[in-house]
């Protein structure tokens, strides 16, 4: 019975231990236990050290910086573009950049990457009109950056010729069921 006494002493003790270190966060640990059971004694004695000051649990934990995007400001409609994005984190964590297009087609985030590491995503919006990307970057123990934006401008335009082509059409219709059979003016609409 003192056996097992002395076993749940020491598993208490143990849990206390791992409960503590992990909420002190980057503060140096240094505990001395020490338990007395007749003639045996078992002793504790856990110390801090540097690789505490990155303890990802700690309070301490900063945000990664403001991250960087590079890319094109204008395009077409249904044409794909790529965006290129850094950041880094304080303590060298890994990031995850989170972006929101603008369009309402739901946000994306990548996987973790290392702090400093450039990364990159392509988009394709189908209407025209201006979009903000944003993006945040977060590193991987939920820190999360201010948000950086980016303006696109997917501008209204249309050939010259395919404008006319619509003006008149708007006016005549029945000249665009005319021209529609011939493989030159449907060519035109692709």
């Amino acid at each position: 019975m003192s056996k097992l006494y002395f076993k749940r002493k020491i598993v208490i003790i143990l849990v206390s231990l791992f409960l503590i270190s992990s909420t002190i966060g980057a503060n140096a640990i240094s505990i001395n236990s020490s338990i007395q059971y007749k003639d045996k004694s078992l002793a504790i004695n856990i110390q801090g050290d540097e690789s505490l000051k990155n303890n990802p649990f700690s309070s301490d934990n900063q945000p990664p910086e403001k991250p960087t995007i590079n890319g094109p400001t204008k395009g077409k409609a249904g044409v794909e573009l790529t965006y290129t994005f850094v950041s880094t984190d304080p303590e060298g964590h890994d990031i995850v950049y989170c972006l929101d297009w603008g369009d309402n087609s739901g946000g994306i985030c990548t996987i973790p990457i290392p702090s400093g590491e450039e990364a990159n995503a392509s988009h394709t919006w189908d209407e025209n009109g201006t979009y903000t990307i944003t993006i945040n970057a977060s590193d991987t123990f939920g820190a999360k950056s201010e948000a950086e934006t980016l303006d696109v401008k997917i501008p209204r335009g249309r050939p010259l010729y395919n404008q006319l082509f619509y003006f008149l059409f708007e006016r005549v219709p029945l000249l665009e069921k005319l021209l529609s059979k011939t493989t030159f003016i449907c060519g035109l609409f692709k």
